[in-house]
C-alpha cells in the first residue's frame, strides 16, 4: 500500500503519489464519482440547456467536461483540506431529514453550530451556491476563461450533491462492517461501466430550467439523494453475504440491485447541473456589464 499523506475525512485519502504526479503535470485518479462519470455529466448537462444557452455553453463542451475533474485532483492538492471538505456533507449529522430551517448562509452555519462542527461535516451546498454567483459574475464579465473554469468546477461539486454517500457520516461503510465500499460504488460499479447506463441514463434525462431559489433547490436534491444511502448498504450487504467484495460476481450483484438507482442519479445530476448553469447565464445576461475602470 502506497504511504498516505495527511489528509481529512473526504471519502478517500491522497497517497504521496498523486501529490507528486500533479506537481509533474502527469494524471491522477479521482475522488469523488470517477473521472469518467463527471465529464460524462458536465458534457451531458449541455444538451440539457435551451437552444440560447446551449449556443453559449456548447463550443466550450470539452473543457467543461475536462476541468470537471479537477477539484478531484489540481485543487485537492494544492488546497488540501480546504478543498476536501467542500465536496460532502454529512446531513445525518445534522439531526433527523427533512432538515428544517438550515441555514442558509455559512457565517450563520458556523454561528449556530460552531466552525470545526460545520467543517468536519463538509460544506458542499454552501460551495454549489456560492460557485453559481461566481458563474453568473463571470458571465456578466464576458470572461471566457472564467466561465469554463467556474462551470466547470460548478458542474463537479453539483454532481457530487447527487452520489449518496457523499452525504452520510457512514461514507465508506465504514460504520456497518462494509469498509471500503465508497471505492467499490464510484470506480467498480459505476465509473468502470459506465456506458452500459447511457441508454436508461438519457431516458430519464429531463430538460434544464431555471431555479427560482437555488438553495431549497439544491438542499431538496441532497436530501433525495441521501435516501438512496440505505439502498446501497443494503445492496452491498447482500452482495457480500455471497461473493468477495471486488471480484466480478460481487459487482454483478451490485449491478443487478443498483444500475436503476445509479442511472436515475446520473440523469437528474446532469439536469440540475444544467439548471445551475442556466441559473447562473440568465442572471449573467441580466446584470449591468463591469464598468472598465478610466485610464488614469
Amino acid at each position: 500500500m502506497p504511504k498516505l499523506a495527511a489528509s481529512p475525512r473526504s471519502g478517500v485519502r491522497l497517497p504521496v503519489a498523486v501529490i507528486c504526479a500533479v506537481a509533474l503535470g502527469l494524471p491522477v485518479p479521482a475522488h469523488a464519482w470517477g473521472d469518467k462519470t463527471h465529464r460524462f455529466i458536465n458534457r451531458l448537462a449541455v444538451e440539457t440547456l435551451p437552444s440560447e444557452a446551449r449556443a453559449y455553453f456548447a463550443p466550450h463542451i470539452d473543457m467543461l467536461g475536462e476541468r470537471s475533474v479537477e477539484p478531484d485532483s489540481v485543487l485537492r492538492v494544492r488546497e488540501g483540506r480546504t478543498e476536501a471538505i467542500r465536496h460532502f456533507i454529512d446531513l445525518d449529522n445534522y439531526g433527523a431529514l427533512p432538515l428544517r430551517d438550515f441555514p442558509r448562509a455559512y457565517d450563520d452555519a458556523v454561528r449556530r453550530f460552531g466552525r470545526r462542527r460545520v467543517e468536519d461535516n463538509g460544506v458542499l451546498p454552501w460551495v454549489i451556491v456560492g460557485f453559481q454567483r461566481q458563474l453568473r459574475d463571470a458571465i456578466s464579465a464576458g470572461d471566457d476563461r472564467r466561465v469554463v473554469r467556474e462551470a466547470a468546477y460548478l458542474g463537479h461539486y453539483v454532481a457530487d450533491a447527487y452520489q449518496p454517500l457523499h452525504l452520510t457520516a457512514n461514507y465508506d461503510g465504514q460504520l456497518s462492517g462494509a469498509p471500503g465500499l465508497h471505492k467499490r460504488f464510484e470506480d467498480a460499479l459505476v465509473d468502470a461501466h459506465l456506458a452500459r447506463y447511457a441508454t436508461a441514463i438519457r431516458r430519464s434525462l429531463q430538460r434544464a430550467a431555471p431555479i427560482r431559489d437555488p438553495w431549497n433547490a439544491i438542499l431538496d436534491a441532497m436530501q433525495d439523494s441521501y435516501a438512496q444511502v440505505g439502498v446501497i448498504l443494503r445492496a452491498d450487504q447482500m452482495a457480500r453475504a455471497r461473493h468477495r467484495p471486488g471480484s466480478d460476481p460481487y459487482e454483478a450483484a451490485m449491478a443487478a440491485e443498483l444500475a436503476p438507482m445509479v442511472s436515475r442519479q446520473l440523469a437528474a445530476g446532469a439536469s440540475m447541473v444544467g439548471s445551475v448553469w442556466l441559473t447562473a447565464w440568465g442572471d449573467g445576461q441580466s446584470l449591468p456589464a463591469p464598468r472598465t475602470p478610466a485610464p488614469p
